[in-house]
């Protein structure tokens, strides 16, 4: 019993990151991606605004904080010094913005394991988290961004 549960909470979290990745692939293949980084890029005054809600959303959306933060690590991070931003600053609120996003995520493994033993849905688990993860989101972009 303990490796069946083991295993299935293993292939879920695997399905995840598998479709995770699939998704932040087709949002590049559509173009969103580089639309937002252009964006982005043609107006540096956002460039912290949009280094934290860019990946904050999309790993809500993915239920992955890695496939967001290296999408916008690899795309936009060598720009920082354009933006007027460190690369270790904007690198770092890339990656925490992620990270806290995907606590978020009523998609993260995470959260489909810690529903599973509690019996309850993943959205009561977002419920619960989602008040101290926009307080870190805020606290992240204070000291990382300004």
């Amino acid at each position: 019993k303990f490796f069946d549960g083991m295993g299935g909470a293993y292939a879920n979290i695997l399905g995840i990151i598998i479709t995770a990745t699939v998704f932040v692939s087709g949002l590049k293949a559509l173009g969103l991606i580089d639309i937002f980084i252009d964006i982005i890029i043609s107006n540096p005054s956002l460039a912290g605004i949009g280094a934290t809600l860019g990946p904050f959303f999309l790993s809500i959306m993915t239920g992955s904080g890695d496939a967001a933060s290296f999408t916008f690590n690899e795309i936009i991070t060598f720009h920082a010094n354009t933006f007027g931003m460190s690369i270790e600053n904007m690198g770092s609120l890339i990656v925490l913005s992620g990270a806290i996003g995907r606590t978020m995520s009523p998609l993260a493994g995470a959260a489909i394991i810690c529903a599973g033993f509690a019996k309850v849905s993943t959205i009561d688990v977002v419920k619960r988290t989602s008040f101290g993860m926009v307080l870190a989101l805020i606290t992240v972009y204070i000291i990382l961004a300004i």
